[in-house]
């Protein structure tokens, strides 16, 4: 079964019609796996898809170009690289922090 070792387990509860059930059913007997790992599985790698894209997403976000933050940054007369820099490993930090796996 999948984590095994992570203590205790959460449980999730939800419903679906009889014949989405035996497709999944199927499926996870096809597969060589119970139905639960099989559902666990699956959502789990939609999951991790779905982060990927996210962070891709957001990465693109961040722009690159010091001229992006000089309007913002020059009234206040800070040093645009100083600033910058702390903005970049600041993002990183809060990236690396998305669970992954």
């Amino acid at each position: 079964m999948i984590m095994e070792d992570e203590g205790y387990m959460d449980q999730v509860h939800f419903r679906v019609n009889r014949d989405l059930k035996n497709m999944i059913r199927k499926a996870a007997s096809a597969n060589g796996q119970s139905l639960t790992d099989f559902i666990v599985y699956a959502t789990l790698e939609k999951a991790r898809t779905i982060m990927q894209d996210h962070e891709q997403a957001a990465e693109s976000t961040l722009p690159n170009d010091i001229t992006a933050y000089e309007g913002i940054l020059a009234p206040l007369n800070l040093d645009i690289e100083q600033e910058l820099a702390q903005m970049r490993t600041a993002w990183n930090h809060a990236i690396s922090l998305t669970p992954t796996s």
